[in-house]
């Protein structure tokens, strides 16, 4: 398990990396467990890669992009990260990461049988998991070492040069594993809860999350955002640009 960022998606390379076993390949242990669960927003796995000869024959089950939130106080988070991010702590995934990347997430009723299977899997990465309950119903599972970082969240350069004065609330960047965001130790900036926006608004997460994603929500925002982050760095940020989602004016992306 490799630690990758403090904070959301880009903590680790894949949660899963097995070692395959010799002999015969085996069906498929997780296509078992998740068949039923076919298009549920609940569910998303990503693994390094297959390892048939272990039950493993694909690299993803579920979902290959979503956001979710979870309280900042299950992720024992300090108390200014806990106050600051009140409405919860972004998780996310984008897909076709350069890096593969977790969190794994799951159904919440089914945390004992996702475990056991993990479990029997690779005991020795597997066996002390630690599941975290996300907003949206399903479960965050991950060991010690995963959870360990969000203790030490704190603000940084980002925060105080291309984020300084601005309103939280109206924005959220999320940082995939190859931006260069001058200065930047997290890997999600901005307070801002999507989660009942994307309902209200009939907008498909599917549609945002895209690999060249950096932020969305208020245009103005991330107008202002841009605009300095190309001060800082012009050769690195020229390429930014701040467009409406479809026909709703009111939400942007900055890509």
């Amino acid at each position: 398990m490799k630690l990758k960022f403090i904070g959301g998606v880009a903590l680790l390379t894949a949660l899963v990396s097995l070692t395959a076993c010799p002999g015969k390949a085996k069906t498929d242990t997780l296509d078992a467990i998740t068949k039923d669960l076919e298009g549920s927003d609940q569910l998303s796995l990503s693994f390094e890669k297959a390892m048939p000869e272990a039950g493993l024959s694909k690299t993803s089950y579920g979902r290959e992009s979503y956001l979710t939130y979870a309280d900042p106080q299950d992720l024992i988070c300090g108390e200014p990260f806990r106050i600051r991010y009140k409405s919860g702590i972004p998780v996310w995934r984008i897909p076709k990461m350069i890096v593969p990347t977790c969190p794994t997430m799951i159904p919440f009723e089914k945390i004992n049988l996702f475990k056991g299977v993990l479990a029997a899997l690779d005991k020795n990465q597997f066996g002390a998991l630690k599941e975290v309950k996300l907003q949206n119903g399903a479960a965050l599972l991950g060991s010690e070492a995963f959870y360990r970082p969000y203790s030490a969240l704190r603000t940084d350069a980002f925060d105080d040069s291309a984020l300084a004065n601005i309103d939280g609330a109206k924005f959220l960047l999320l940082r995939s594993p190859n931006d260069m965001f001058t200065g930047a130790t997290r890997d999600f900036y901005g307070t801002a809860n999507l989660t009942g926006m994307l309902g209200e608004k009939k907008i498909n997460w599917k549609d945002i999350f895209v690999p060249t994603l950096k932020g969305c929500f208020d245009p103005e925002i991330l107008k202002l955002i841009k605009d300095r982050l190309i001060r800082i760095n012009p050769e690195l940020y020229k390429g930014l640009d701040v467009r409406p989602l479809g026909q709703d004016a009111a939400f942007s992306v900055l890509r």
